[in-house]
């Protein structure tokens, strides 16, 4: 699957942790003012979360966009969303502050019809992420902790199997089993060896807090944050180096270290990735 980020965010490509220019050509998301969250599987089709948090759907390349309407009531959003490989089922998270609950949706058409697969009260469901097309993860907020549910049966069923009080922002499985979570609380990296049920600190940063975290292999993984917080491990997370390629003012823009983050990492081998940037 092809992952494009669009508008307001900086896409850096790191070759040997140096600095490397792309040719990029915008194109027009749906009316309104903020673009969220991309995927495009081909050059034609694609998916957005924009304005206040509505998913949208190209089918012609972002030359028009057709509005998605997931019944999340009134003032509720979308909070995340996956596409999956055959390029027509689909799980997205939502929440609903004003009537109070979060919600998750399955569309196997392409997002032209949805079902509610789980239905919580005060509970805000932000984030999805699935390891293949059958395992699952979701999480949920009710201040002051986050909830982390898992599926295993493509996102038709969840359970309930971890609370935290560290706000969950994102997960990176390698397998089913093996993972790692991060947090808006201190830096915060943990990792688990059963699937999510039970997880290790192996991070507390001081200042603040992790947006993203992603490993090539066992050992070898980095996690980014506030204050162009950009971290490397090479033994699996128990040990962290910060790294001062997110710091050069040729690569964030040159803001004070509190106003800007790393928001989001991938990298295909030890020495070339990619991080956005952005406003904390």
């Amino acid at each position: 699957m092809k992952k494009i980020i669009f508008k307001t965010l900086i896409l850096i490509l790191f070759a040997n942790y140096g600095f490397s220019q792309t040719n990029w050509q915008e194109i027009t998301g749906p009316p309104g003012s903020s673009l969220n969250r991309v995927y495009f599987y081909d050059e034609l089709n694609g998916y957005v979360i924009a304005n206040e948090s509505k998913l949208y759907r190209t089918i012609n390349g972002a030359q028009s966009w057709i509005y998605l309407n997931i019944d999340m009531g009134s003032g509720g959003k979308v909070g995340n969303f996956h596409l999956f490989e055959d390029s027509t089922t689909l799980i997205a998270t939502g929440l609903n502050y004003t009537q109070e609950y979060g919600r998750i949706f399955k569309s196997t058409d392409g997002g032209e019809n949805w079902e509610i697969k789980l239905e919580l009260d005060l509970r805000y469901f932000k984030g999805v992420y699935f390891l293949n097309q059958t395992v699952g993860w979701a999480w949920s907020e009710k201040y002051p902790n986050s909830y982390l549910y898992r599926t295993d049966d493509q996102g038709e069923t969840w359970t309930e199997i971890y609370i935290t009080s560290k706000k969950l922002m994102n997960l990176f499985f390698l397998d089913e089993n093996v993972g790692w979570r991060c947090s808006r609380a201190g830096g915060h990296v943990a990792k688990t060896e059963d699937g999510g049920y039970t997880w290790v600190d192996q991070l507390n940063a001081s200042g603040g807090g992790m947006n993203d975290v992603f490993f090539l292999d066992d050992q070898l993984g980095f996690a980014a944050g506030d204050g162009r917080a950009f971290l490397k491990t090479m033994d699996g997370g128990a040990n962290w180096e910060s790294l001062s390629s997110a710091n050069d003012p040729g690569i964030l823009p040159p803001e004070s270290a509190t106003d800007w983050a790393v928001l989001d990492i991938h990298f295909i081998d030890e020495n070339v990735g990619w991080i956005i940037g952005g406003p904390c």
